[in-house]
């Protein structure tokens, strides 16, 4: 004998009214776990941050890591036919990029490494360059690469993309431990006083900071003239001003920064 096939909402009008309450709830759950079956698989939990050592602090003789092998943190650039590693880059206002002549002495990496490599060089002007992690044996000092240019190198580097995550100051205050280990991307206005330098959400006229604006400090000096060329003064011409994006690590509840570039 054939049966006719009923869907669910045929069933439901046939069936009498004193078995329609069993059946919209036996309906209810079939519809509930479809629902749970066609639902988006949840995201993975964010790998931990690779440990890592800025080169500012493996070329420090006081805070230089005893292991011979390591990861440094900094900008690969294109440089004598190779690569190289820079602590940090500064921009000017026209989109050029530049290596800051105080910045420590570029680590060689060889003349094969980006050669080899996918990472994607970003081209600001004559500079070519891309943050990274480099995993290698520190060596040095002495004289390595092209005409013994370097004075350290890192033996059999292995290259790995370090993209920036976008913040904001309120976020790395108010959950640091989300941005530890990261390369981080901020917006904000740059305050230099005295040798001092903060970031803030928002500048109000002549450089001061707008009422219930949150700040953090940055580490290390600011005296690039890609920057300070581009920042205003205030009347006094005591305190420099001015937006950056800024590129850098936590230390502590401070930010290091790595890349400054002014906004206009």
């Amino acid at each position: 004998m054939n049966v006719p096939s009923l869907t669910l909402a045929e069933l439901l009008v046939h069936l009498p009214i004193r078995r329609l309450g069993l059946a919209v709830l036996l309906a209810s759950v079939v519809l509930a776990g479809a629902c749970q079956d066609s639902a988006a698989p949840q995201l993975p939990p964010t790998p931990a941050p690779v440990q890592f050592v800025l080169m500012r602090e493996a070329l420090d003789a006081e805070t230089r890591p005893a292991q011979s092998v390591l990861t440094l943190a900094g900008f690969v650039v294109s440089q004598n036919g190779g690569g190289a590693l820079v602590p940090g880059l500064v921009f000017d206002a026209a989109g050029g990029g530049y290596i800051p002549e105080k910045a420590a002495v570029p680590i060689w990496l060889g003349a094969d490494l980006l050669k080899n490599s996918a990472l994607q060089l970003e081209t600001a002007g004559a500079l070519h360059y891309a943050p990274a992690l480099i995993h290698g044996a520190l060596e040095g000092p002495g004289t390595y690469g092209p005409d013994g240019h370097y004075t350290y190198q890192i033996a059999e580097p292995r290259l790995e993309s370090w993209a920036p995550v976008e913040g904001s100051i309120g976020a790395l205050l108010d959950d640091s431990q989300s941005y530890r280990g990261r390369l981080v991307r901020v917006l904000g206005g740059l305050l230099l006083r005295n040798g001092s330098a903060l970031l803030v959400d928002a500048l109000g006229p002549g450089g001061i900071p707008a009422q219930q604006a949150r700040q953090i400090k940055l580490l290390g000096s600011i005296d690039a003239p890609q920057i300070l060329t581009t920042l205003s003064q205030s009347p006094s011409g005591v305190v420099r001003f001015g937006q950056v994006q800024v590129e850098g690590v936590l230390r502590g509840t401070s930010l290091v920064p790595l890349a400054i570039r002014p906004v206009r």
